[in-house]
């Protein structure tokens, strides 16, 4: 649909419309480009909205739209709660990296796989406690234990790689946390809601796997 301005104010091309000297205009006309021309008619600017999550308007009858920001503390809080999704995204899905040998590996970091991680740690812990070196592969109800990482390869799961991943998945989380931290401190110190649209709150952050 069409829109141009007649008489000064914006009329959409879906009904019949008089103009102030008696003119009338059929619905569909505002389609007929060389009708349009030929009646000296002015097309309505192409509106650019702003982003609604910080700002509100109103339409102008002038075809303009007039912008009012949204309360600075709502915006702080939709920001800082793209934070905290973020922050939560990346200690579930962003993995944590250890060296095995020589070669870096991603373990997984969801829920499920931190509380196995925790009974990883433990059983290594027994093993030394049972005078086992670092080298020794902990066993389940099947023998030795071959852990899946993110790339989908799998690694003999020793007493050191066992207490490494749980150090490592321990150290991650820290360091995330404390770069949500950092953004949400940020936030909160901004004073215009302009700020707040265009801060980056995605930058910044340790290093997760393929960048989660």
């Amino acid at each position: 649909m069409s829109n141009l301005i007649i008489d000064g104010k914006v009329v959409q091309d879906s009904a019949t419309t008089t103009s102030a000297d008696g003119t009338q205009f059929p619905a569909g006309f505002f389609t007929d480009q060389e009708a349009v021309g030929r009646a000296g008619l002015e097309q309505a600017p192409e509106i650019q909205y702003p982003n609604e999550m910080f700002y509100t308007w109103v339409h102008n009858s002038d075809g303009t739209i007039t912008v009012t920001p949204k309360p600075l503390e709502d915006c702080i809080a939709y920001v800082s709660g793209l934070v905290t999704d973020l922050r939560a995204k990346k200690m579930g899905l962003g993995g944590c990296k250890v060296l095995v040998g020589t070669e870096e590996k991603w373990f997984h970091s969801d829920a499920v796989s931190k509380t196995q991680q925790l009974g990883l740690e433990r059983q290594a812990s027994n093993a030394l406690a049972e005078g086992k070196d670092e080298s020794y592969i902990l066993k389940d109800d099947e023998g030795d234990i071959y852990w899946k990482t993110m790339n989908k390869s799998f690694v003999p799961m020793t007493v050191k790689l066992a207490k490494d991943v749980f150090q490592a998945a321990f150290l991650q989380d820290s360091a995330i946390f404390r770069a949500a931290v950092k953004h949400t401190t940020a936030i909160q110190g901004k004073h215009f809601v302009p700020e707040l649209e265009v801060y980056d709150y995605t930058i910044d952050w340790p290093e997760t796997f393929n960048n989660i």
